[in-house]
């Protein structure tokens, strides 16, 4: 499992602390679940493996979409993982997030929210761009 953290362009790196990449291409033999902690970080992220769920305090899960918009964190959250991990994520400083999207941060918070439905065509052609990328380097590129 690889998982590593790339910094961006200077020009950038106001708005924008970190990329992440998080692979596995061999298929995990059993689920994987990653608790996080609160954080004041946003984040969007373009997941190319099996869908990850979110594991819910009832015992339930809901799976989260596969290119999302993530807010600030209030309390932990754990992931299940199983399959293949393939994930791109862009790690935004607070003011960063607002400022690409031109929403406030607010509004985000504690969610997951389909980049689709901030985006609209957007979106799908920027994940299609990023499914044909071969490399880190070119999903970069195209972030």
């Amino acid at each position: 499992m690889k998982y590593y953290k790339i910094s961006p362009s200077v020009a950038l790196q106001p708005y924008i602390m970190c990329y992440y990449v998080w692979e596995q291409k061999q298929p995990l033999v059993s689920p994987l679940e990653i608790n996080s902690p609160p954080n004041g970080l946003g984040g969007m992220v373009f997941n190319y493996g099996d869908p990850p769920y979110l594991l819910k305090n009832d015992g339930t899960s809901e799976r989260i979409p596969s290119c999302f918009v993530a807010g600030q964190f209030t309390r932990n959250y754990t992931l299940r993982l199983s399959g293949t991990i393939g994930m791109i994520g862009v790690v935004f400083w607070p003011v960063g997030l607002s400022y690409v999207l031109q929403m406030p941060m607010i509004e985000f918070t504690d969610q997951r929210v389909d980049l689709q439905l901030i985006l609209k065509e957007e979106a799908a052609s920027l994940e299609n761009c990023l499914l044909e990328c071969q490399t880190t380097y070119t999903r970069i590129q195209v972030l």
